[in-house]
């Protein structure tokens, strides 16, 4: 399955509400371009080093004003590794749904209410993420410049706020991206417990 058709499932999959196959082809779609851009790393390093490479986009796109850059989320406790938001998305989400064993309970996916209103509900070994995360997700794989020249096809699009981008138009362009994330307002608040 190439970069275009797992952006495409993921899509397909969140509009159809099955958010957790969503989420596991945005992490592959994640997981191959931390492959081009970090050849020699293992998995788990280029996975994290891609999220933290594109928090500029991941953060808007989500859009809970959590700076995820400087949280650690000690609540929730992960082998070996801090409890930083892109080591959780990658062991506890990715790991998991590539594997083929069950998201822990406690976390997951919901639809967010309204494009106004989303939520996280943090706890105790808890964390549920409104399915935003998912095309935070693909914005990663859609912008990096290690995937230009991607095609899906068909009318497919990532938003955030008014800003629309048909993903066809948008394959690779990750100069033009910062620049349009670069005027995005929100709250980044730096949680700690």
């Amino acid at each position: 399955m190439n970069m275009a058709e797992r952006v495409q499932c993921a899509i397909d999959d969140a509009s159809a509400g099955k958010l957790m196959s969503a989420l596991m082809h945005a992490c592959a779609a994640v997981d191959g371009t931390g492959a081009k851009l970090y050849p020699e790393q293992k998995v788990r390093d280029r996975f994290v080093a891609t999220f933290d490479r594109y928090l500029w986009v991941i953060e808007p796109m989500l859009a809970v004003g959590i700076n995820l850059d400087e949280t650690t989320f000690k609540w929730i406790a992960l082998d070996k590794r801090p409890s930083r938001f892109s080591e959780i998305i990658y062991e506890i989400f990715r790991c998991n749904l590539a594997h083929g064993t069950e998201v822990p309970p406690g976390f997951g996916v919901v639809l967010r209410k309204s494009d106004e209103h989303r939520s996280v509900l943090i706890g105790q070994q808890q964390l549920v993420l409104p399915d935003t995360i998912i095309f935070s997700l693909l914005a990663v794989a859609v912008f990096s410049s290690a995937n230009a020249g991607q095609k899906i096809g068909s009318d497919y699009w990532l938003s955030c706020g008014t800003m629309r981008f048909t993903v066809d138009d948008w394959w690779g362009r990750e100069a033009d991206a910062r620049i349009c994330f670069s005027t995005v307002q929100m709250p980044r608040i730096k949680m700690e417990f």
